[in-house]
């Protein structure tokens, strides 16, 4: 029987190939936790791929709520921060703290992200997160939930998962999705 895991999903661009070979190892559950997508329609737009994908590949899907204006007011003081920067590091741990809370709550053995799969972002940062959290949190104690430390990069990664993407007619965004990356592309 495959261990669960439990996968938050920032898009089918990136997340699709990855999910897909995912399914192969661990019994798989997307959960789509962005609450930095900026405007609601992009939110919408990504979200509508990430259900599509979850369906293709017969998986289950669990959606958070969409907090854009919570997300921004902790952001506050960090708007001019540049693509990998602070601002961008208190969002993976945002999201990938959820994501472990989450994993712990429903006893899901792994969680993990499909963060480390663009080049635009920092993959050993997001990975020393996940690792900090799996610590912090306890969660090798009795409910034994792991972080699925993999960056998606290596291999070609990025390159497999945008030719999928392409494959599977997914929509591809220009930028990561807050309004601060939208504004400095």
């Amino acid at each position: 029987m495959k261990q669960t895991l439990l996968l938050q999903i920032c898009c089918a661009t990136c997340g699709g190939y990855i999910s897909s070979e995912l399914i192969k190892e661990f019994s798989l559950t997307l959960y789509f936790c962005n609450p930095n997508l900026f405007p609601a329609k992009e939110w919408e737009k990504r979200l509508a791929d990430v259900k599509a994908l979850a369906a293709e590949l017969q998986v289950a899907l669990i959606i958070d709520k969409q907090d854009y204006e919570n997300w921004k007011q902790t952001k506050a003081g960090l708007e001019n921060e540049p693509e990998k920067g602070k601002r961008c590091v208190i969002c993976y741990n945002e999201r990938l703290a959820k994501t472990a809370q989450l994993a712990r709550q429903k006893d899901f053995a792994h969680f993990g992200t499909t963060l480390t799969t663009s080049p635009y972002k920092d993959g050993e940062t997001i990975l020393s997160i996940g690792r900090k959290l799996q610590t912090e949190l306890g969660l090798l104690g009795q409910a034994g939930v792991k972080f699925l430390d993999r960056d998606f990069k290596k291999d070609n990664g990025w390159q497999k998962a945008i030719a999928w993407s392409k494959e599977h007619n997914y929509y591809r965004q220009k930028f990561c999705g807050c309004e601060f990356s939208l504004i400095k592309n």
